[in-house]
């Protein structure tokens, strides 16, 4: 059994119709029913079973009484012939348990073809392969639109021009091609005009009626969540806030979406919400539906014209058809939401609104139905007055409060599971009714004087305190949140105490960073055994009671911890066991204790530590949970993993190690490595033993052998990556693999042709790029028509590529095995680098590739015959996006998108500049550093936010040249795949995270 699911209009029935009309010969019998959803809705599926006997045995006198009678009368008369049924625009599993139940129904050698929008009608019938339709390319959809609307007399320039914007329109459709054309086909130039400007407004009736098909048979819910995707959300991540914020809205977004996807109304691209742009302008029309130019009659605004329209309506407008509003100010808009207007949206669920308000909001303020609430750049004191009940609220974002003074009585808000504040400097507290959260983010307050006493809010998972000066101590209930996940605190200067975190059994990531002043870590006992803590001055601050048989001491300045007997009630510990701090705080401030982590912790991020190598050797490293450690910036010269126990660990970062000469010992469960900017780094020892290592960076210069490249792809190659998954890896320009000196060809394509029987002689291939781009990204396609190969130029033996970067990847055809049509006769592989940060540079650029030979059996590996569960191929380094990306069409190619890793900083500097000269020179010389994607200055605090690929320490030398410059914070930043590379200097003061190199 074969499925074809794709979008509605993508052409599955023509291509059904084609395979059945060129393969109906090889078989005994042959029945194309069509129509299968409507038509069983109208006669029932018995006359649908008729049609299928009636078609292959040709007999008149066929009638199924009843379905189940029909099912038999299938069974039993054709499970000895060979026969052909294409099942058509099926959307139920009950049809097809009805029309083709299972295999053993049919003769051997029998073909059942089903064509449906819903990919889980494929899955839950367990058929064989499925098919996603693909639409067409620019060049096939040019060639359908034109057979349907030919130029005719039409000026060849207007004609050219009108159908490309036709084209483009359609989007690869076949339907939405062949109506327009067929519109199209007997009108004048001026005509196409008029048509193309109302498409733009009124979408084509039988375009969009095709499209619904699949909405229409949504459930109440997730026909909203659809609707709310496509007027809102396309574009955005599908992150937990965009998640919770759904869920709050009582759409069920976890099972919704993945429905969604399966009927090919959304997809996810690189992590966000994606979908056809005439699968979005149908659910716009939806929305609009009898009054496109009423918005007050719309259950979403999100237009600018019409939130317009809507702020100018007289105050008494019934306005109860609007669930949701959003507005974003360009800066160039004098809108005001006006307060009283929103009392009038009695069944508004959701407001998302950037800009001003005329007032706050009124004592009458909606009340029932609202569930999400985020505001950004209101200028107000206070949201509104006193005491105000709204039962539904789940989600309060609020950011860019200036002027706040006070957050809301919380007492009136009993379901609110999400409360972010962010940028709001006159808060000194948080309302203490704060109750049943279960996220709390807080940003940016720079007068908080006390957190919230957390016993309130036994539900908490999730609590983020960043950039809060004046903040001296979080409440010691802290360590009673049983439910906690999640921990950040940083940036906090005057920050002196923190309460103990090793009860917390369920935290899996803890981040204590930029806060100079922690003197005292308090802590509880530790697996059943009392502690003896020591602040920075070596006195007493904790003590062992008498009858204790064993007591842990743990000194805050060395990190040592002993089980010692004691001797009387209070211990004397004048003398500390070393000089130097464990993890003192360096030029970052950062201050972080390992003793502090629960054995259950998942992620540790301890970059610029200045942790050296009697902190690494003489530390606990008992994390038997941590798949995730960021040692960046660090001090150590050596890191043997022989003396940690770390048995899960799968991604390791030890990038900007710039005193690391050694790197001994992974653990096998490593997956992720990167070591880039590690300047001094000679040795990398065997990692033969880490089967499962397929992603690793070493960019930038090092020590290492000229031949580590070799070394190193030779034994992931051994691994389980040679017969089922990938690699891909990131070498500085001298260690180009021997295998491609002198084999790579300038340019931005290659192709690979496939010699005959590849599939069986080869595992996979190899390909190398050699470029400036910081993030390249290479399609690959195995295609069954060969391509004119593009006039290639070897690569010199010179220097004409220092500085560059060389990526290598791998691609088994094993990890291929889930598409059916590898052995179709593709016979080359095309490589086409694309989308770098510096596009300019991709001529600049080296490719080549070559057929990895598959190993004999008897010297296969042992690895390569045991199956290995795919989660342990680790690719979640990015949230936004995967290394490899697999798309197929069974029609003409196989595609991959293959991305490199990236590593994209977030560096706070503080920098002492004085004046706007003094700025202007700052921003000058950040704006040369290579890989920097954007930069901000906070004159406030002299604080520069540089976002790129850059090094840290690098970053404050060059700055230091002008001025004074010190590293306060450095962090991973959000991965933005629209960052275009034009240098332009600015200054952003009031919005410091603003991006200013655009």
């Amino acid at each position: 059994m074969v499925g074809i699911w794709g979008v509605g209009g993508g052409g599955k029935t023509t291509l059904a119709s084609s395979v059945y009309n060129e393969i109906s010969r090889k078989f005994d019998g042959c029945c194309f029913v069509e129509n299968i959803r409507e038509e069983s809705s109208k006669n029932g599926l018995e006359k649908l079973q008729e049609k299928i006997l009636y078609g292959i045995l040709k007999q008149k006198q066929v009638q199924a009484g009843r379905v189940e009678e029909g099912k038999r009368m299938i069974m039993s008369r054709l499970c000895h012939r060979k026969v052909l049924i294409v099942s058509d625009d099926v959307d139920c599993i009950e049809q097809l348990k009805a029309l083709a139940g299972s295999h053993d129904w049919f003769g051997e050698g029998s073909r059942i073809i089903i064509t449906t929008r819903d990919e889980h009608v494929l899955t839950a019938h367990r058929v064989d392969v499925i098919h996603n339709i693909s639409l067409l390319n620019n060049d096939e959809a040019m060639e359908l639109f034109c057979k349907h609307a030919p130029q005719g007399h039409n000026p060849i320039e207007d004609y050219e021009l009108l159908s490309k914007d036709v084209v483009a329109y359609a989007g690869g459709i076949p339907l939405a091609l062949t109506v327009l054309g067929c519109f199209l086909c007997d009108k004048g130039i001026n005509e196409w005009r008029s048509a193309l400007a109302r498409l733009k407004k009124i979408p084509d009736t039988n375009i969009v009626e095709k499209l619904k098909i699949s909405f229409d048979g949504l459930t109440k819910d997730e026909k909203e969540l659809f609707l709310d995707i496509a007027c809102f959300f396309r574009g955005r991540y599908k992150n937990e806030g965009m998640m919770t914020m759904l869920d709050a809205c009582g759409f069920h977004p976890v099972i919704g979406i993945k429905v969604l996807i399966q009927k090919t109304l959304i997809t996810i691209s690189d992590g966000r919400f994606d979908m056809h742009d005439l699968v979005q302008e149908m659910g716009h029309h939806i929305v609009r539906g009898e009054h496109p130019s009423n918005p007050g009659k719309h259950s979403r605004i999100w237009k600018e014209e019409d939130v317009v329209k809507i702020c100018a309506m007289d105050a008494t407008t019934e306005l109860d058809m609007i669930e949701a509003i959003r507005f974003q100010d360009n800066g160039y808009s004098s809108v005001e939401l006006v307060p009283q207007i929103v009392v009038n949206m009695k069944n508004l669920r959701w407001i998302d609104w950037r800009g001003n308000l005329a007032t706050p909001f009124p004592t009458k303020f909606p009340s029932v139905e609202l569930c999400c609430l985020r505001l950004d750049g209101i200028s107000h004191k206070q949201l509104w007055e006193g005491y105000k009940h709204l039962p539904s609220l789940k989600v309060m974002e609020l950011y860019g409060l200036k002027n706040l003074i006070k957050t809301p009585d919380f007492d009136g808000l009993p379901n609110l599971e999400r409360f972010i504040l962010h940028d709001s400097p006159y808060i000194e507290e948080i309302h203490p009714s704060i109750r049943r959260l279960k996220v709390m983010e807080l940003y940016g307050l720079e007068n908080l004087i006390k957190t919230p006493d957390f016993d309130g809010l036994p539900n908490l998972e999730r609590f983020i305190l960043h950039d809060s000066l004046h903040i001296e101590e979080i409440h010691p209930s802290i360590q009673r949140l049983e439910n906690l996940i999640f921990l950040s605190i940083d940036d906090c200067p005057s920050l002196k105490i923190f309460p103990p975190v090793t009860q917390l059994n369920k935290l899996k990531t803890f981040s204590l960073s930029d806060c100079p002043k922690i003197v005292k870590l308090q802590q509880q006992n530790m697996n059943n055994l009392p502690h003896l803590h020591l602040d920075n001055s070596e006195k007493e601050v904790a003590s062992c009671k008498k009858n204790s048989t064993n007591f842990s001491v743990t000194c805050l300045t060395c990190g040592d911890t002993e089980v010692k007997k004691p001797r009387e009630d209070f211990i004397d510990v004048e003398k500390c066991c070393l000089e130097e701090p464990f993890l003192p705080h360096s030029n970052m401030n950062h201050h972080t204790m390992l003793q502090f982590f629960s054995k259950g912790l998942r992620n540790l991020h301890l970059w610029y530590c200045n942790l050296g190598d009697k902190e690494t050797r003489s530390a606990v490293w008992d994390l038997p949970n941590l798949e995730k450690l960021n040692l960046s910036g660090n001090n150590f010269s050596q890191l043997n993993f022989s003396l940690f126990r770390l048995p899960r660990l799968k991604w390791l970062n030890v990038s900007g190690c710039e005193k690391l000469v050694e790197l001994s010992e992974l653990p096998s469960s490593i997956v992720v490595l990167i070591a880039d900017w590690c300047s001094s780094l000679e040795s990398l020892r065997d990692v033969s033993n880490c089967k499962l290592l397929w992603n690793l960076s070493l960019r930038m210069e090092n020590k290492l052998s000229p031949l580590v490249g070799d070394i190193l792809l030779d034994s992931m190659l051994q691994g389980i990556a040679l017969e089922g998954h990938f690699v891909s890896v990131a070498l500085d320009h001298l260690k180009i693999p021997k295998r491609f000196v002198g084999r790579l060809f300038r340019g931005k394509t290659f192709t690979l042709h496939l010699p005959h029987d590849w599939y069986n002689d080869f595992s996979g291939f190899l390909i190398c790029i050699v470029t400036h781009m910081k993030s390249p990204h290479v399609d690959i396609i195995i295609k069954q028509q060969p391509d004119e190969d593009p006039p290639f130029e070897l690569m010199q033996e010179s220097n004409e590529y220092d500085g560059k970067t060389i990526f290598i990847g791998y691609v088994s055809f094993g990890s291929l095995r889930q598409i059916s049509l590898l052995t179709s006769p593709y016979n080359i592989i095309s490589f086409s680098l694309h989308r770098g940060y510096v596009c300019s540079l991709e001529a600049e650029s080296y490719i080549g590739a070559e057929l990895v030979p598959r190993v004999n059996k008897g010297d296969q590996v042992q690895t390569t015959k045991v199956a290995v569960d795919c989660s342990e191929f680790w690719d979640n380094e990015r949230e936004d996006r995967s290394t490899l990306t697999l798309q197929y069409d069974s029609q003409s190619c196989i595609m991959i998108l293959w991305q490199p890793y990236f590593c994209l900083q977030k560096v706070v500097v503080k920098v002492g500049v004085h004046n706007d000269r003094e700025k202007q020179r700052a921003m000058k010389t950040a704006s040369s550093l290579a890989g920097l994607e954007s930069s901000a200055m906070n004159m406030h605090d002299k604080k520069m936010t540089l976002i790129g690929d850059i090094h840290p320490v690098d970053t404050v030398r060059k700055l230091r040249k002008i001025c004074n410059a010190e590293l306060v914070t450095v962090g991973p930043a959000k991965y933005n795949p629209f960052m275009i590379q034009n240098y332009c200097v600015q200054i952003v003061e009031e919005y410091p995270n603003a991006c200013v190199i655009c």
